[in-house]
């Protein structure tokens, strides 16, 4: 089965405004888009106010993870080469996180969880080095260790 959104001709910069009025219809206060050093939207970045303040997110677009599958399900006769290229990859990069985006938001809506919870991953915190990262990256960085039960302070003593 093809990649969802891979015929798509709209432009990441309008699928991003999309975004943009989606996260600030969610309770966004604060809205950027992150670009790579070719000058390509990689992410989009915002702030949600938390009881206990501001908190931020990244969204990643991950436009060559795209193009990798393009490249895949081209060479396995799923489509056509012309939908093999790097704009192509990141058009289609950005309806997917538009699409799971608004899937999250019509979750929230529901009142099955909230904003906060679902974007927990992409909740942005300090790395090792100072840097920063996503709350995923950072588990990454710690091989999963702190977070884990099986392997917490309490292990064995239950």
């Amino acid at each position: 089965m093809p990649a969802p959104d891979y015929t798509t001709t709209i432009d990441a910069e309008k699928t991003l405004a999309e975004i943009h009025r989606l996260l600030a219809k969610a309770g966004a206060r604060r809205i950027s888009v992150d670009y790579d050093d070719r000058r390509q939207p990689a992410a989009v970045t915002f702030t949600i106010q938390l009881p206990f303040g501001d908190f931020g997110y990244r969204l990643p677009a991950n436009a060559r993870a795209v193009y990798d599958l393009l490249e895949r399900q081209w060479q396995d006769g799923q489509m056509r080469r012309g939908f093999v290229t790097p704009v192509q990859a990141s058009r289609v990069s950005w309806r997917i996180v538009k699409d799971w985006l608004e899937a999250q938001i019509a979750i929230i809506e529901a009142g099955l969880v909230t904003l906060d919870r679902v974007f927990l991953p992409y909740a942005v915190v300090a790395l090792r080095d100072g840097s920063e990262g996503t709350f995923y990256d950072a588990w990454c960085e710690h091989q999963g260790g702190p977070l884990r039960p099986d392997r917490g302070p309490d292990k064995g003593k239950r």
